[in-house]
């Protein structure tokens, strides 16, 4: 790894060195329908004081990870206006809860991309990248929308160690 910026991260059971040169940032889900009052989860009665705690945490690794030039990629959970992207099984799975996608919401249509539902947070927005649904956001974003060549070990790695 000759001239690579390499990065140790203190972690147990031992340190991992992280190579900045082919690092990426990946936040996953931190829209409003997850963590902002009158999104989904506040309207289902969940505890989103949560997922607030846990953004000024992200916000101070996202202000080093932008430091350091990394490639910061977005995702969440949101679909066309229409569902047409949203399997039959998901939306009965999203009913059961008493919630559908799509629904009217105090601020926009529940998990329907292009809405107040379905934006990043805002104290954590400041990239230009775009914003592809979770798993998009690892097969696609790299390669087909910034031009950087996905490293698949890594991808193995990350959806190995997710799971």
């Amino acid at each position: 790894m000759s001239g690579s910026r390499l990065w140790t991260l203190p972690a147990i059971p031992y340190p991992l060195q992280v190579d900045l040169d082919r690092a990426s940032l990946i936040v996953i889900d931190m829209q409003n329908d997850f963590c902002s009052p009158g999104g989904w989860a506040d309207q289902a009665g969940l505890d989103i004081r949560r997922t607030a705690g846990v953004t000024p945490a992200i916000a101070a690794v996202l202000s080093a990870a932008r430091s350091a030039g990394l490639l910061i990629v977005f995702t969440r959970e949101g679909h066309a206006p229409d569902l047409s992207d949203c399997p039959p099984n998901k939306q009965r799975k999203m009913q059961a809860t008493g919630f559908a996608y799509g629904q009217p919401g105090p601020r926009g249509r529940l998990f329907i991309r292009g809405t107040w539902n379905n934006d990043i947070v805002e104290p954590l927005i400041g990239e230009a990248v775009p914003v592809p649904p979770a798993l998009a956001a690892l097969l696609e974003l790299p390669s087909v929308q910034t031009g950087i060549e996905p490293n698949l070990e890594a991808l193995r790695a990350v959806l190995a160690g997710g799971a």
